[in-house]
């Protein structure tokens, strides 16, 4: 069973800071094509700005992104992932909670960022793995 941490090797890790403004966010998310993005100050892991938050705490809020900081409508209150977890842990952990970017964190600095569809494909691939395992068992039985 893979680990957090394989499934997020080798992965470009995007950042925001709290300082930046709404439309420099959302410009910055677009061009890289991500959905959510962790927003990390001189401490580390700040919080998380997503296309949720910009919906809901900026453009139904009728708060003008150009002046808005992320900071303002970060999510702050954040589910994080160990690199040593397993995806289905996280998996779960994330269908209960309703979200569907899950920060990783090694030994408290981050790692990178999973996202709901990455977890689901680790998990397909894990079953087609334990699929060709069963194949090859039928195929070439055991002889006693």
């Amino acid at each position: 069973m893979k680990n957090i941490r394989e499934v997020v090797a080798g992965r470009t890790v995007y950042l925001l800071t709290p300082s930046m403004t709404v439309a420099e966010a959302a410009a910055y998310m677009a061009a890289r094509k991500v959905g959510a993005v962790a927003v990390v100050d001189a401490s580390g892991l700040a919080g998380l700005f997503s296309e949720r938050d910009l919906l809901k705490r900026v453009v139904t809020a009728g708060r003008d992104p150009r002046s808005t900081l992320i900071s303002e409508v970060m999510s702050t209150q954040l589910l994080t992932a160990d690199t040593e977890e397993s995806f289905e842990s996280c998996l779960a952990r994330m269908k209960q909670a309703g979200i569907r970017h899950l920060p990783v964190l090694d030994h408290g600095k981050l790692l990178g960022m999973v996202t709901m569809r990455d977890l689901m494909m680790a998990n397909v691939e894990e079953k087609r793995g334990e699929l060709n395992v069963m194949r090859a068992m039928v195929a070439f039985p055991a002889s006693s």
